[in-house]
């Protein structure tokens, strides 16, 4: 109950989904599976995207709303 009710709370608050509920796995394949590599360059670690990545504005946004 309780991952059912922080997923909920993500949807809404991260995701802004207020009135139409994604599932888990389409959260999961848009957001969590992202095309890209980490790559450790100048002693730090980066997150190289995919330029062309589909979801790449809506994971932005939601990366934006949670820092």
């Amino acid at each position: 109950m309780l991952g059912y009710n922080l997923m909920n709370t993500f949807k809404e608050e991260v995701l802004n989904h207020n009135r139409a509920k994604a599932m888990i796995c389409t959260i999961r394949e848009r957001l969590f599976l992202i095309p890209g590599k980490l790559v450790h360059t100048a002693r730090r670690w980066v997150l190289k995207l995919e330029a062309t990545w589909a979801y790449r504005e809506e994971y932005e946004q939601a990366l934006a709303r949670v820092g």
